[in-house]
Parts: C-alpha cells; structure tokens; sequence
C-alpha cells in the first residue's frame, strides 16, 4: 500500500511539473490567457502537494522549488486577474446601460496588463524557471525513504482541511447569512494577503471571511485531487458538488474584485471632476458587479444548505486510513509534522 501511494502521488507530481514546463514558456512569451490560467493553477497544486510534505521532506529541499512556484505565481497573478476582469466586462460591455463604462474600464484594463506584461518580461526568464523546477527530483528522492509515512499524512491533512472548510461554510450560511458575510467590509485586492494568513483570520472571526473560505476551499480541491491520484476514489456527483460550491465561491470573488477595481479607476482618475455622466455609469457598474457578487454567495449559501453535510460525510468515508498503517506511523507523522513546524519558519501562500 505505502509503495503504491508513493509511486502514485509521485507520478502525479511529475504530471504536473511537465504541465508547468509545457505552459509556462506560452504564458511567458505569448500571453496566451489559458496557458496563463494553466501555469497559475498548476502552480497551486504544486504548492499544495509540497505543503503536505512538509512531515517527511526537509527544507532545505523544498525551499528552493517553493521559491520558484511562488515567483510564478506571484508575477501571474496580476496579468491572470486582469484577463478575467476584461472577460467579465465583456459580458455587459454591449448593454445599453453599462456599455459605455464596460468600455472605458476594459481600455485602462487593458492598457495595465500591457505594462504587466512588461515587467513581467523584465523580470522573470522562462528558461531559468524551467531549470529550476528540477528542484523536484531532491524531493522525489527524499520521500522515497518515507513512503509509509505518504497516506496517513495525506489523509490526516484532508480531514483537517475538510473541517476547517465545513466549519467556516457552517459558520458563514447559518451565522452570518450569505449576504451580510463580507460584514460590510471591501475584500482585499488579490495578493494582498497572504492565503494562510486570510484563513488563519477566518479562523479567529468565523462568518465574516467569505474570502478565506474560498481559498480554505481551493486547498481542499487540490488535496482531493492528490488523493484521487494515490486510490481514495470519490463518487463523482460529490466531486460535482464540491465544485459547483467552489465555483460560486470563485465567481463571488471575481466580482467582488471588479466591483472594487472599477471604483478604484474611478477615483484615481478623477472621473467626477471631468465627466459627471461616465462618473455616474461607473458606479452603476460597481453596483451591479458588487450584486452579482452578493447573488454567488447565495448560490453558495443554498448549495452548501442542501449538499453540505453529504458531500462532508462522503469525502469522510473515502478518506480512511487503511487497517495496514499501524498506529505507530500516525504518531510519527504527527511527531515529523511537530518538529518540522517548531524548527522552521512558514513561507505564506499568495
């Protein structure tokens, strides 16, 4: 079994560092936005498998790999979340009452991911990303000696992401109610905090951190994945479920982003002093992104309501230890897993 999952779990991240290096030279060169979205999510799942390592990996190991996924996606992330604020403006870009504003933000939008684009250039070499991505291998070796420890790490981290999910789910639908979740308070810009932090946060004010929840949400679905790839099979209307919440979760987040981003344009530009009619358009379109927002969360909310507690269970029954892995290796999972995070500092995720 412990041979299995390790053999299994490695060709899974062999996957997608060959995923990365297929991708990045198109995201680098060509601004291809798939080859973009491809790198970009691709580095999380990366980040998220080596993070579960951390008990049976060392860091001297990890850190550069780590430094190379965060590199990545740090300079993607601008330029993938301006393409997925100009598509969502092209949605209403030809409606008569938002046209004209759609329009103006798509050309700053635009002309912003040109100067991206360019210190992305300046900044990052792609044949220098791909060398180091060879960082895998140290890694690939050092776990070999610690197979046995694979699964019940992984499924120890599943049912702690899982719970942290499920409870800050629970705690936004029937504490805060779906639309009062954000507490009145504008979510952050993307990158400006860092994805452990935002969960830590969620953690300490539950209800109030729709953001956290959907990065807490993300982290699930790449542990998931990884544990569909060792041989712990979910049933795939679960895994419908779970995406459908994820995706509400993302689409509210998007909005949210673009509704602060519109106002934002407005002010620095000084619309008002120059255009009161554009100035009155603009916020119009922030109102309606900031809606269509508030209208994801509910979706989420009603989803998680009817599905929640079942797609919880579900991923529960799947993510068993096998009766083989003694209870002796927990306890030295949990040990590595102690000392590892006593004897070093976290690097956050962005």
């Amino acid at each position: 079994m412990q041979q299995r999952s390790y053999v299994q779990a490695s060709r899974y991240i062999d996957q997608l560092i060959e995923e990365l290096r297929r991708v990045v030279p198109l995201a680098m060169k060509k601004w291809d936005e798939d080859a973009i979205h491809d790198a970009r999510v691709c580095t999380r799942r990366l980040k998220a498998a080596v993070d579960l390592l951390i008990p049976v990996t060392t860091e001297q190991h990890r850190k550069p790999l780590i430094k190379t996924l965060r590199t990545l996606r740090r300079r993607l992330g601008p330029l993938r979340d301006l393409d997925v604020m100009i598509s969502h403006l092209q949605e209403v870009r030809y409606q008569r009452r938002h046209g004209r504003a759609a329009a103006w933000v798509v050309g700053e939008l635009e002309a912003e991911r040109r100067l991206e684009r360019e210190k992305f250039s300046a900044k990052v070499s792609a044949p220098r990303i791909l060398g180091q991505l060879g960082g895998w291998w140290g890694l690939r070796e050092e776990i070999a000696g610690k197979r046995r420890m694979l699964t019940p790490v992984l499924v120890r981290s599943l049912h702690e992401q899982l719970g942290s999910f499920a409870g800050q789910a629970e705690a936004m639908v029937t504490g805060g109610g779906a639309g009062s979740a954000t507490g009145g308070r504008p979510p952050a810009e993307p990158g400006d905090v860092a994805e452990g932090e935002q969960v830590r946060a969620a953690a300490a004010t539950p209800g109030t951190d729709p953001h956290a929840l959907r990065i807490a949400g993300k982290l699930l679905r790449y542990t998931l994945e990884l544990a569909s790839a060792t041989g712990h099979e979910l049933p795939e209307p679960v895994i419908k479920q779970f995406k459908h919440m994820q995706g509400a979760l993302g689409l509210w987040h998007d909005y949210v982003v673009l509704s602060q981003k519109v106002m934002r344009l407005t002010l620095d530009d000084e619309i008002a002093c120059h255009d009161r009619v554009l100035y009155e358009q603009l916020f119009a379109l922030a109102g309606l992104l900031w809606r269509q927002a508030e209208h994801q969360l509910k979706v989420f909310a009603g989803i998680w309501r009817e599905q929640g507690t079942q797609v919880a269970s579900s991923i529960r029954e799947a993510m068993t230890l096998p009766e083989v892995v003694s209870a002796g290796t927990a306890a030295d999972v949990a040990g590595s897993a102690a000392s590892q995070s006593q004897g070093e500092a976290t690097i956050p995720g962005d």
